[in-house]
Order: structure tokens, then sequence, then C-alpha cells
């Protein structure tokens, strides 16, 4: 509608129209986009958490168990630190620091994954070091504990059988997962 109200005021200026039609047509009652998005409550967080563990006790298949193991973990990642879905498939291990003793462990975001190619983040605001909690950082050591690919300049999220940038779309196949919410 806005974008129609701006070409019609446009073409009435211009002496194409004689008057605006968009402004006597009443807008439609939209929802608030806004109120789509919540943050999940605690027991939230852990019901998926469990989920995340009942697949895993279920799962038989090795190369699978690898795939929910590590999506456990990028939820954790991005729920518990806000980071884009770019962001996180740009992580390379010396991005995180989880064993100086003398300092709290950190991630800190310097690339992102997009359509295929490593590039700086969004913008430059985006370039920024968080601090982890003890969970997560935790999750975090595990899963570098399990992963074949630990060198700094590998992806912290990987392709399991290739170490290549994952695929995201991957995780939409996930079989038997049903959300507890």
């Amino acid at each position: 509608m806005n974008v129609l109200r701006r070409v019609c005021t446009l073409a009435v200026r211009a002496g194409k129209m004689t008057m605006n039609p968009v402004l006597v047509v009443e807008a439609l009652d939209e929802p608030d986009r806004r109120l789509r998005w919540r943050r999940l409550q605690p027991e939230e967080i852990g019901a998926v958490a469990q989920a995340f563990d009942e697949l895993l006790a279920d799962e038989d298949d090795a190369p699978e168990r690898k795939w929910i193991a590590q999506a456990r973990v990028v939820f954790f990642v991005i729920y518990g630190l806000g980071l884009r879905r770019g962001e996180v498939l740009g992580l390379r291990w010396r991005d995180v620091r989880l064993a100086d003793p003398e300092e709290r462990p950190t991630l800190t975001v310097q690339r992102s994954f997009v359509r295929g190619e490593d590039g700086p983040p969004k913008s430059q605001t985006s370039r920024r070091t968080l601090v982890l909690d003890e969970f997560l950082a935790g999750e975090l050591f595990d899963h570098r504990g399990r992963s074949r690919y630990q060198g700094d300049d590998e992806r912290v999220f990987w392709h399991p059988e290739k170490g290549s940038a994952l695929d995201h779309k991957r995780y939409a196949e996930t079989e038997g997962f049903e959300c507890p919410m």
C-alpha cells in the first residue's frame, strides 16, 4: 500500500491522475510482526535440550548422531549468543578461546559465511567479542573434542564427514524431531 500510495502521489503531481485513489482505501489491520518472536523461557530451553538428548539416545546411525550432536551445539550458540546463521557458519576455532585459565572464555565474530562465501560480517559493529558462560564454553569444548576438525583454521560447525562448510538446510531434513512445546 505504501509503495502504491507513493506512486499515485507522484502521478498526481505529474498531472497523470486527478486524485490519488489509494488515499480512500482503508488499510488492512496487520498483526504486529514483532509479536511473532519471543525469547524462550528456561524450561523451554531445557525441553529443547532434552529433545536433542532423546534424539541422540534413540539414534543408532553414527553419521546421523554427529549431525544431531552438532545441531544441539548450534542451537545453544545461536540462542545463547544471538548470532546470525552466517556468523555461526563463518566461525573458525581461532575465534573461540576456551582454555586460558586466566581469562574468561570468549567467542569473536570476525567472519560470516553467506551464499557459499566467506566474508566480513554484515556490518562493522557485527565484529564483536562475546563472553561465554560456563555452560556454553563446556558445550563448545566438548564439541571440539568430538571433532576431527580441531585446527585453528577449521570451521567450528562443519559437514561431519567432509569438514567443509555446513549446509544449514541439512537440519531441516532431520527426521523424528518433534518440538515438545
